[in-house]
C-alpha cells in the first residue's frame, strides 16, 4: 500500500486493506419487437468501499461519522502513472473496532458512495505522464 493515499474527512489516513466494489445493475430483458435482446441499459449502480484502519487517536473521528457523509479519495501512484477514485459522498455506519486478542485494535469502515447533487458517486481518473 506504499503507493496508495486514502483521504477521508479531509485528512490522509493509514490503511492496511481496502476493497472497492462497483456493481452495475442492468436491465437484461429488453427485447423490443425482437427475438434477441436489443439493449442492456444500466439502471442502477452501487459503489462500496471497505477499508481497515489502525484505531488510534488519529483515526478516532472515523468512528461514528455524521449520517450525511463526506467526500473522499483513493489514489495510487507508480512512477508517472496515477489512478484516482473520487467519491462524492461516503456514508458509513458505526461499526465498533475489532478486538481480537492482544493485538492492535483495527477499525473497519464499510462505506457506501452516494451521488451529491449532479456529481456521480464515483469518478475515476487515470493519468499517465511519461
Amino acid at each position: 500500500m506504499m503507493d496508495g493515499v486514502l483521504t477521508l474527512l479531509g485528512g490522509s489516513r493509514q490503511f492496511s486493506q481496502f476493497e472497492l466494489v462497483i456493481e452495475n445493475t442492468a436491465l437484461t430483458d429488453r427485447f423490443m419487437n425482437s427475438v434477441t435482446v436489443t439493449d442492456v441499459p444500466i439502471i442502477d449502480r452501487q459503489v462500496t468501499l471497505k477499508t481497515l484502519h489502525p484505531y488510534t487517536t488519529a483515526n478516532a473521528d472515523l468512528y461514528d461519522q455524521a449520517l450525511a457523509g463526506a467526500s473522499g479519495t483513493l489514489a495510487f501512484t507508480n512512477g508517472g502513472y496515477a489512478t484516482t477514485f473520487s467519491f462524492a459522498n461516503l456514508q458509513s455506519p458505526a461499526l465498533a473496532p475489532v478486538v481480537s486478542g492482544r493485538g492492535e485494535l483495527m477499525l473497519e469502515l464499510r462505506q457506501t458512495a452516494k451521488k451529491s447533487g449532479a456529481t456521480n458517486e464515483v469518478a475515476v481518473v487515470n493519468d499517465a505522464t511519461p
